[in-house]
């Protein structure tokens, strides 16, 4: 099956602000933090539904030691991610968002 991956605005930005925020920390720490958000987003691509729903249709990923989780819906050609968000966060502020 041909789909790709698509960010909805907020969640790029939220993924820019990440790499941004661990790469002032250290630069080897954001290259490693897209390293694992990468390793997130091929295995959401490989295989969406073995991660649980957690909002209606939307599902979560975790990103693997970083205090970040991959929410997204899957669709037919493609899946949308809708937000990259940090655990400590209101998870309110992603709930309403729309693919």
């Amino acid at each position: 099956m041909n789909r790709h991956l698509r960010f909805l605005p907020e969640a790029r930005e939220e993924y820019d602000r990440a790499v941004d925020w661990y790469a002032a920390k250290r630069i080897s720490l954001g290259e490693d933090f897209v390293a694992k958000l990468r390793q997130t987003l091929k295995q959401i691509y490989d295989r969406p539904r073995m991660f649980s729903k957690v909002h209606g249709e939307l599902r979560k990923a975790r990103v693997r030691v970083y205090p970040y989780v991959v929410i997204f819906q899957e669709f037919a050609n493609e899946i949308a991610i809708v937000a990259v968000f940090h655990t400590s966060r209101d998870p309110s502020q992603w709930q309403s968002r729309t693919p």
